[in-house]
């Protein structure tokens, strides 16, 4: 294949990682406002909030199922990257391979996947908490 397809299918599938990553940061910065937002009026009103538990509750894990998606074609995305560098392997420098590939460095502990296992968990534990709280809710009323 030429490489210069090579290189702009490399190119195509890092931006759409970035493009996912802006999506799942987007999301998350809506439900955090949403989300303080909401308590704070729940908190400051007292009493009996269900729907207002219910809604956070589809909103969080509508962030799961989002984060969840954007981990899994991060992956997809950067296996097809990488798989795309290993062609041009032969053809590039080790300096511009480096270049290429800001995910490829000498650290290879460093799994930038981690942290958004960490946002799944976020959501998984924002999820029990307000089904707990719909659940108490419910119980009490």
């Amino acid at each position: 294949m030429n490489r210069d397809i090579l290189l702009e299918g490399f190119k195509q599938n890092w931006e759409h990682m970035r493009h996912i990553e802006r999506l799942r940061l987007s999301f998350t910065n809506v439900y955090a406002l949403l989300a303080g937002g909401l308590l704070a009026y729940v908190i400051t009103r007292g009493g009996d909030n269900l729907v207002a538990y219910i809604f956070l509750f589809i909103l969080s894990v509508m962030g799961f199922i989002l984060c969840w998606r954007t981990m899994c074609t991060a992956v997809h995305h950067r296996e097809r990257a990488e798989n795309l560098v290993k062609r041009l392997d032969n053809d590039i420098s080790n300096e511009e391979l480096k270049a290429l590939l800001p995910f490829r460095d000498n650290n290879p502990t460093y799994n930038p996947l981690r942290i958004r296992g960490l946002y799944i968990w976020f959501y998984i534990v924002a999820s029990i908490f307000f089904f707990v709280m719909i659940l108490i809710g419910v119980i009490c009323s």
